[in-house]
Parts: C-alpha cells; sequence; structure tokens
C-alpha cells in the first residue's frame, strides 16, 4: 500500500489515487450493494414459511456458546416476526372459528325454540322429566311384556323409544304411553312426574313368588336351579309401610334391599315406566317354554288384577295386596293375567 505524503494531499492527488484503485473500490461498492439487497431481501422472508424452525433447529443442535454465536443477528430477527406472523394468523382463524359456532348455536337454539312452541306445555313438561330419568337409566325399547314385542307397529310409532314422540293418543284409544283403555273402577296411572310423596305412613301387603318355574323345571335355566325355593316364595307375604304417593316400584325397590334379595330394573321411556328384568337373579326369558316366543319374565298384579300399565305409573294405596310373581307361559297365561302394555 502506497503511503501518501501529508505536502501532497489535495484534490488532483486524491483523483489519482482513486484512478490506480478503482478496481478496489470497484469491488467494495459491489459488496456493499450485495449487502444492501441482501438485507432488504431478508425482510421479506418472515412471509415464507421455508423459514418456520430455522434457528430453533441451530438452537436445538448447538448448545455451546460457540454455536450460539454464529446465529446471524438477521436470522433471529426473522424467526421473531414469523413467530409473530403465526401468532397473528392463529388468531384470525381462531377468531373466525369461534363466529362461526357462535352463528352455529344461535340457529339451533332458533330451531328448539320453534319445536318447543309446537309441541305445548304439556310434551315440555314430560320431556324435562324423562331427560332426567334417562341420565340415571338406561334407554331400552319395547318391552317384551307388550304386544308390540311380537306384534310390531307402524314405523312411524315404534322408531323412537322415547315419550317425547308419543302422540297424545291413538286409533286405539291407548294414551301417549301406548296404555290400553283402563278397565272401569280400575286406578288410572299416575305418572311419576306428577308424584306427591306426603309423609303419611300406610301399610299394604307385598310378596313374591316363582311357584311357576316349579312346573317347568326342565326347561329352566338349569345354572340358576339352586336359586328357586321349594316352595317358590323369595318374599312370603309380609306388611309393609310405605308413604302416601310412592309407587308399587319404590316399595319394591325398599323392600328388596331390606330383605337382600337382588333386583334389577331398566327405565323404558316409551312407556314411562321401569321395566322388572330379574329379582333374586331370576331373569326374563330364564324359562323358554315356547321355542318360538320365549315370554317367561316377571309381572305384578295389585288386588287379583294385572296392571295393564308399569310399575312406576301405579299408586299404592292402604290396604292394598301386591304381588310379583314369575311368568313361564304367554305373557302371564299361567298366571290368569292378560296382555300387560308397558310393564
Amino acid at each position: 500500500m502506497v503511503i501518501m505524503d501529508k505536502n501532497k494531499f489535495n484534490l488532483k492527488n486524491i483523483i489519482e489515487y482513486i484512478k490506480r484503485k478503482k478496481l478496489y473500490f470497484g469491488v467494495a461498492l459491489v459488496a456493499v450493494v450485495l449487502l444492501v439487497f441482501a438485507f432488504l431481501a431478508g425482510g421479506e422472508l418472515s412471509s415464507t414459511p421455508q423459514s418456520d424452525y430455522s434457528v430453533p433447529k441451530i438452537l436445538a443442535v448447538s448448545s455451546s456458546d460457540e454455536a450460539a454465536q454464529e446465529v446471524s443477528p438477521s436470522a433471529v430477527t426473522i424467526t421473531q416476526k414469523d413467530k409473530e406472523s403465526e401468532d397473528k394468523s392463529d388468531n384470525t382463524s381462531k377468531s373466525k372459528s369461534d363466529e362461526i359456532e357462535k352463528s352455529k348455536s344461535e340457529q339451533s337454539v332458533k330451531e328448539s325454540s320453534t319445536l318447543s312452541d309446537n309441541s305445548g306445555s304439556d310434551s315440555q313438561s314430560v320431556n324435562t322429566d324423562n331427560s332426567a330419568k334417562n341420565n340415571s337409566h338406561s334407554s331400552s325399547g319395547v318391552s317384551p311384556y307388550s304386544k308390540e314385542y311380537y306384534y310390531p307397529v307402524s314405523s312411524d310409532s315404534s322408531a323412537n323409544t322415547s315419550s317425547e314422540s308419543a302422540p297424545n293418543s291413538d286409533s286405539n284409544g291407548k294414551d301417549k304411553y301406548k296404555t290400553d283403555p283402563i278397565p272401569e273402577g280400575k286406578p288410572k296411572p299416575v305418572e311419576p312426574q306428577d308424584q306427591e310423596i306426603e309423609d303419611n305412613h300406610l301399610t299394604c301387603t307385598f310378596s313374591i313368588s316363582c311357584a311357576t318355574i316349579l312346573n317347568n323345571l326342565d326347561k329352566f335355566n338349569p345354572e340358576k336351579i339352586e336359586l328357586v325355593p321349594q316352595d317358590g316364595w323369595i318374599l312370603k307375604p309380609t306388611k309393609v309401610t310405605f308413604d302416601e304417593g310412592e309407587s308399587v316400584y319404590d316399595v319394591l325397590v325398599r323392600v328388596c334391599k331390606e330383605n337382600k334379595i337382588h333386583m334389577s330394573s331398566r327405565w323404558t321411556p316409551i312407556y314411562n315406566s321401569h321395566y322388572i328384568e330379574a329379582i333374586n337373579n331370576i331373569k326374563e326369558f330364564d324359562c323358554p317354554t315356547d321355542r318360538f316366543h320365549n315370554t317367561s319374565g316377571w309381572r305384578y298384579c295389585v288386588n287379583d288384577w294385572y296392571p295393564n300399565y308399569g310399575v312406576s305409573r301405579y299408586e299404592l294405596k292402604n290396604g292394598d295386596v301386591v304381588e310379583f310373581n314369575y311368568s313361564c307361559v304367554g305373557l302371564g297365561a299361567d298366571l290368569g293375567a292378560d296382555y300387560a302394555m308397558g310393564e
């Protein structure tokens, strides 16, 4: 490098010096232009997906201070911009999704309110009670103690098993819970949602029998023979106390619990009542006397009458005599009972 004399430091000498060193100055100028272009181009990389996770990869692989120093400040800046852009994009999409969900929710509320207006106040009260019961009881289809079980009705009336879809009455005079007209002089059903329990202790007689199985032991489930008492009595006639307004089902649950007798049931919304599946571990269909139609199961009787509605809908009165009998033939034909709807 040539050292310039201070005495010759003038404009003419400077111009001559630049001419001699123009190659160096040209290279430097090109370098500066490239750096400026790279810097400006780097600001646009933040909107491209290729730069995503570039810096985190380097930082994850290089744990030493030297590797961290090799990361350029521009790369860190690009990553920060990418992260901000990604956060803004996520927030935008989330807000759009929230608006869509809110719109759907408002639409469903409008539809449900329209349906509820058309259904009437009576249907609303029944639906509210049934929805609460369905949370604690498993739903089931048509009861095996009903005519519909063997003689299906039209698809419109049997497709839905909830009380919401049940009509108030049909052409046969049945109510919305498929109950045949109640014989004259017999108590009408009281819906569980309409129960009014009063602390007024009354008494009734309760009994549980499976004596009909003794005449059909060859057809009874052989694995459960030991569950059948020799005299057929699971619970001999016993006086029990109950509160005014309680149903047959309410008292049955308490009697079985107090006497340590197994009992299982299921809620059938279409009949708005519980259905007794098993007592003393003797279940429905355990005694198939007919190979084509197994109709064995439990039936209940009050004052020598087999009601044509479910145990949850029969409100007990003082002095009632309640019997639970196992039927092996014809839906209670061996008990002298007719068809019972929704038991």
